[in-house]
């Protein structure tokens, strides 16, 4: 039985079996007297109570096989936040000399040429390798867009695209991922979580930011998905559960600890928005 508490009216809900009683325990104390008059059976509000009893004493309790995994993974990456990005859970020093962020057009063309190698290897790998089956054709993925939009910012600025070199930072990224999805999939997924769900969030912000400073309201298809993005990224959340019920401690820890490197790649990449 799944017992919910709901602060309006302070009441306590019973799903399963529609049992709704007051919160108030003075209502059904021997000493205070019955003010309210429930319209169940003794037993079914005896055994409403204890389990009620039983849901406040295990708040917080729950086990490992309980908790999904990308819960644990989400809350490792939040604490590498700084307050200032996260200020519920952050718990990283900010940088004490940091530059001030001033995007350019030229930095953000870059930024997204980058970026188009990062997606595409994902892409890739996840379209050849049986392993990652689960998340092809998931609506997430990027790679199309930043084509169309690479394509637009140097048609309509005037801007010259680049030929990355084979140690630029979304070469030297792509590079590391083929690595890892073949040597340590528990890390490769870490990436790929971090990467692709951190766009639909911190991303967007600063596209946004990006956008009204200097790319005259334009925002492109790259924060666009087709469909709800919300709905995409449910599903995939329950792929990457199910695939971490496979894993050892080991194979969970190890996915844990690469998301410090998850977020010095991507750092390197947003970093090339503010070059002149």
């Amino acid at each position: 039985m799944v017992v919910s508490h709901i602060q309006s009216r302070a009441a306590i809900i019973a799903p399963r079996n529609g049992i709704t009683l007051p919160t108030n325990r003075k209502a059904y104390s021997p000493q205070h007297g019955c003010r309210y008059r429930p319209r169940l059976m003794t037993n079914q509000e005896r055994i409403v109570t204890r389990v009620h009893n039983e849901v406040e004493q295990r708040t917080g309790e729950a086990t490992d096989e309980e908790k999904p995994f990308l819960d644990e993974l989400r809350q490792y990456a939040m604490k590498l936040h700084t307050r200032e990005q996260a200020p519920a859970e952050g718990q990283a020093e900010a940088p004490k000399d940091q530059k001030p962020f001033v995007p350019t057009k030229q930095g953000y063309l870059r930024f997204m040429e980058e970026s188009k190698i990062v997606y595409d290897a994902f892409e890739t790998i996840v379209a050849s390798d049986p392993t990652y089956e689960g998340l092809r054709n998931n609506g997430l993925e990027r790679g199309d867009a930043l084509a169309e939009d690479i394509q637009y910012a140097v048609n309509t600025w005037g801007l010259t695209a680049c030929s990355p070199s084979a140690d630029s930072p979304g070469a030297q990224y792509a590079s590391l991922l083929r690595e890892l999805s073949e040597s340590s999939p528990p890390a490769f997924i870490c990436h790929y979580y971090n990467y692709y769900f951190a766009h639909t969030a911190g991303g967007r912000m600063i596209g946004k930011q990006v956008s009204e400073a200097v790319l005259d309201g334009w925002l492109g298809k790259f924060y666009q998905w087709e469909g709800n993005v919300r709905d995409h990224l449910d599903k995939v959340r329950e792929v990457l559960n199910a695939m971490a019920t496979g894993w050892s401690q080991q194979e969970k820890t190890a996915c844990l600890e690469e998301t410090p490197k998850t977020f010095q790649m991507s750092g390197s990449l947003l970093r090339l928005i503010a070059e002149q």
